[in-house]
């Protein structure tokens, strides 16, 4: 279905936040050797895929590239490089043991770079394949969580109503086809024209996500976070 087909990323997530404790606590003395494994088997389940898949599955083998939670560990892998990275402070020490002025025209010049490449990526009219695709989506990927997590970049993300929106993204994701839906029937209905049509559509859409996201943290969600205090 259209509206809920994303949920099989969910339920990569949850995989993900299943094995992962486990896996910390076997390879506690050797992070970094798990963190290399974790990416390299990523990378290699991307890239050498048409004849193991073509074995595993007998239909829709292409498919599995993107479905597939192994195909997913190379995120993983670089998400919690870079996580591990900051908390034994080497990357923040790389740029913070410079001279202030230098430190910040380097993280400056860092956050064009990005800024530069991801305009480029999303629209330059250049087919990429699926491999290049992944391959790039997780470098820039992490590389905007660096941009945002250093002090001196041009990406601050420090204002309460980002850090609310983040708090309700989960429900804005869930939901946010489901917006899509609601107001695409709505304005074909009211036989809205084209051109006003694609300045609607995204900017409704987007309204009503951020509302269901708002009930879904603070009437459903929460509850669940509130657990938390009890497993401490």
């Amino acid at each position: 279905s259209y509206t809920v087909g994303h949920f099989w990323s969910l339920s990569v997530e949850e995989q993900f936040y299943l094995m992962w404790a486990p896996l910390m606590w076997l390879f506690r003395k050797r992070v970094g050797l798990l963190l290399a494994l974790m990416t390299l088997t990523g990378l290699i389940m991307t890239v050498w895929q048409p004849t193991i898949y073509e074995k595993w599955y007998k239909t829709n083998a292409h498919m599995t590239i993107y479905y597939a939670t192994y195909s997913r560990f190379m995120y993983f892998g670089l998400g919690a490089t870079l996580a591990y990275a900051i908390h034994k402070k080497s990357v923040i020490a790389a740029f913070l043991n410079m001279s202030d002025k230098k430190s910040r025209w380097l993280q400056i010049g860092f956050s064009l770079l990005v800024l530069a490449f991801s305009h480029d990526y999303l629209f330059r009219p250049v087919y990429y394949t699926d491999v290049q695709e992944r391959l790039i989506n997780a470098c820039l990927s992490t590389s905007v969580v660096l941009m945002a997590i250093l002090p001196h970049t041009i990406l601050n993300l420090e204002f309460n109503i980002l850090k609310y929106l983040g708090k309700i993204s989960f429900g804005i994701y869930v939901f946010h086809f489901l917006s899509i839906r609601l107001v695409w029937f709505t304005l074909q209905k009211i036989e809205m024209p084209a051109p006003a049509l694609y300045v609607a559509l995204p900017a409704l859409s987007t309204v009503l996500a951020i509302l269901f996201g708002i009930l879904s943290y603070e009437c459903m969600e929460l509850r669940f976070l509130k657990l938390k205090e009890k497993f401490k």
